[in-house]
């Protein structure tokens, strides 16, 4: 576009400077007028043979008034003190009580915070879960209603909101005095437009410069009542503004918002390493002194949480020891029971797994394995229809679990797999593991570790490259619970999962059931039936491929992650001690499923028994006396609590880091540089000899300098953009 006629738009009126106009002279036979405004107003009414209206009853005038100042209706006992206020200064008197209320800045300040486009989220609310704020920023929402309630001169008001940061020195303040505050927080102004930088995929060059271009126009609008979106783009068709200008003037906030992704603070820090656009409300001596008053408060309050701990720590004690002499009670009454050796049925087995026999320390399977030592070898026990051999192995001596002893109330032998040293035992694929319409996996285990990640116990399912596989048992995250999960249907990804609703976050001897058949999942869990959730609201109904035909090894302990780096291809380990694994290649019948726990019963005895005491168990088990003496200190904990201090934060603007280069951006596209600008000023907005450049301060100053030449052009009485 053509350069603008700059001289031609220096005489239209927006853009000449303000002077004084003179006061109309008005007939001797006009009524009084109470200022200036209505001279003005009566001397148009006299020009059309017209005058004011009567004026207002009291009673009206003071409801108008209290609405015009307030926003509220005067109570009955001021419109009472106000009727029989009979002074002739009681308007004036009242209208001055008014304009000192705090409700006059709650009442007019809202009127700027709505042209500064001011609200407490960040913009980025599409529903009521996703209201975002960042820390403290009603701060300046505050400091507005302040400002009018303080009556502060306009020139200060607009100072402190553009460059209240390079009014104070408060980079060298240890203690921030109420004008750094003021200030500082003021600069929220250039705070108000939206900001998507509070993620880690919006956190971009488009959002940076979309923030610059939108603070700009609220600049604009607010402060000089232009709307400078077309010259973003090319200079203006009709008002006089090039296209240059408008870079210029966006060069007067780079360095605070420095569009570079190395230095641009986000709107909200979305990890830890992020920095976000805010300082703290307090100087650097009140940090520490804080921080080392909350460090007390965090003593005491952990000197009475170790007490609490302590009390529930005897309880847990008493329980377990109880708990214990029961189990050997138990021990000893199944201690001559006759243990049967044999699975009722073997039509349609595909696997089992008995640490009862068949465990080896070499891999050859010539060393039967004795107790405490680590196990190589764990053969598929092959009787009736199982022929499959699906024997699982172990070739890194550090990742071999341990043979035990002392399982269930029968003291059973079993494997014991350690996640800290990455314990599994692997087979390779089998078309007997990856049936077509059904699955039954039974299992016998306990956990020794609690951790909070999933915890593998059998899976054939491949969580590398490539993704897929046929199906999973897992204990799930914290506090745990039993799953089995499955392939795609199309063998690539995740193919849904099925959960107990109840949790079994315990070391006890446990018996799962796991049963797939044509699209229903049973879990069960000490021959109890469970309630089925699923992990995610979205994740599809269980769908499995069973017989995916791509290659997914067996696992005992972890799941397989081949091809991604992951040592040894297998990760998500358990610590468990496990007895028993039986697979079914079909899916039983109610009866079968009976039989099946009938004989895991009789191998293992009471199944979810043991020392553990859970935290309710705990909570439940606590004397009158031991609750007694948690709530009391409970209550000191919440005092202690009321008594720590915080630092808030303030959602200011400041330079950081040095001026990054300006440039034009052709058609305002940002990926397009053009010429390279310095900062400067709207230039039909100032004399035709006066300087539109911004020169910098030196550059030992903390900042640049560029907003506060700003401001001062805006609040020069001389100059046009003060209109």
């Amino acid at each position: 576009a053509s350069v603008p006629d700059m001289e031609q738009g220096r005489k239209h009126w927006a853009f000449r400077k303000l002077v004084p106009p003179n006061i109309p002279s008005l007939p001797s036979v006009a009524p009084s007028s109470r200022g200036p405004v209505d001279v003005f107003v009566q001397a148009k009414l006299y020009e059309k043979g017209l005058a004011f209206s009567a004026a207002a009853a009291r009673r009206t005038a003071l409801r108008r008034v209290y609405f015009n100042l307030t926003g509220l209706p005067p109570s009955p006992m001021q419109v009472e003190a106000y009727l029989s206020d009979r002074l002739p200064v009681a308007y004036e008197r009242l209208v001055d009580r008014l304009l000192a209320s705090p409700h006059f800045g709650e009442r007019w300040g809202r009127h700027w915070l709505d042209v500064v486009g001011y609200v407490d989220a960040i913009g980025f609310e599409v529903n009521a879960a996703g209201f975002l704020t960042s820390e403290d920023k009603w701060r300046y929402r505050d400091y507005v209603i302040g400002a009018y309630n303080q009556d502060k001169p306009f020139d200060r008001f607009v100072m402190e909101q553009i460059a209240g940061d390079e009014l104070v020195d408060w980079r060298n303040a240890e203690r921030y005095t109420d004008e750094i505050r003021e200030c500082l927080i003021a600069t929220g102004y250039l705070r108000t437009a939206q900001d998507f930088t509070h993620e880690p995929e919006s956190n971009i060059a488009m959002n940076y410069f979309e923030v610059l271009q939108d603070t700009i126009e609220i600049f604009g609008k607010s402060l000089l009542a232009l709307s400078l979106d077309c010259v973003q783009c090319h200079s203006h068709k009709f008002d006089p503004i090039p296209h240059e200008d408008y870079y210029r003037l966006m060069a007067t906030l780079t360095p605070a918002y420095n569009p570079k992704k190395e230095v641009w603070r986000t709107v909200i820090p979305f990890n830890d390493t992020v920095r976000d656009r805010s300082l703290s409300i307090v100087g650097p001596a009140e940090q520490k002194e804080i921080q080392w008053h909350n460090e007390q408060i965090d003593k005491q309050i952990k000197e009475i949480e170790t007490q609490i701990v302590d009390i529930r720590t005897l309880c847990q004690e008493r329980l377990s020891n109880e708990k214990h002499a029961e189990f050997v009670r138990l021990v000893a009454r199944e201690a001559e029971a006759t243990v049967i050796a044999d699975l009722p049925f073997t039509d349609a087995l595909s696997l089992w797994l008995s640490a009862q026999r068949n465990v080896f320390v070499d891999a050859a399977g010539t060393v039967p394995a004795e107790l405490g030592q680590t196990v190589s070898l764990w053969k598929d026990q092959l009787v009736g229809e199982n022929r499959s051999s699906n024997d699982l192995v172990q070739l890194e001596s550090q990742r071999r679990p341990l043979l035990v002893a002392g399982v269930g109330t029968k003291s059973r032998r079993a494997l014991r797999f350690d996640k800290k040293k990455g314990c599994f035992l692997r087979a390779p694929d089998h078309p007997s593991l990856r049936p077509a319409h059904g699955l039954s996996i039974f299992a016998v285990y306990q956990l020794t570790d609690l951790d909070r990640t999933d915890m593998q116990l059998v899976t054939k399912f491949e969580e590398g490259r490539p993704l897929g596989g046929n199906w999973g048992v897992d204990l799930f995250q914290s506090p745990k619970r039993p799953r089995f999960y499955f392939g795609m249907v199309d063998g690539n990804g995740f193919g849904g999962d099925a959960l107990s609703e109840q949790t079994f976050h315990d070391t006890n001897l446990h018996q799962l059931s796991a049963i797939y058949d044509a699209g229903s999942v049973t879990i069960r869990m000490d021959h109890q039936g469970q309630k089925i959730v699923h992990n995610r609201a979205d994740y599809p109904p269980p769908s499995p491929m069973l017989n995916d035909t791509r290659d997914a090894a067996l696992l005992i302990g972890a799941r397989a992650t081949t091809g991604v780096g992951i040592p040894a291809d297998a990760s998500a380990f358990i610590s468990a001690d496990v007895a028993e694994i039986i697979i079914y290649r079909r899916a039983l019948s109610e009866e079968e499923i009976l039989q099946v726990e009938a004989y895991l019963s009789n191998q293992y005895g009471r199944l979810g028994v043991g020392n553990h005491v859970s935290e309710a168990e705990v909570t439940a088990g606590l004397t009158t006396e031991e609750n007694r003496q948690i709530e009391a200190m409970q209550v000191q904990i919440v005092d202690h609590h009321r008594k720590r201090r915080s630092v808030g934060k303030i959602q200011a603007l400041w330079e950081v880091g040095p001026p990054p280069k300006t440039f034009v951006n052709l058609r305002g596209n940002f990926k397009r540089p053009g010429s390279e600008v310095q900062p400067g000023y709207l230039r039909v907005l100032l004399d035709p000899e006066a300087e539109p450049l911004i020169e910098d301060a030196p550059a030992e100053s903390p900042s640049s300098g560029r907003r506060t030449a700003l401001a001062r052009w805006l609040t020069d009485a001389e100059s046009p953009a003060a209109a």
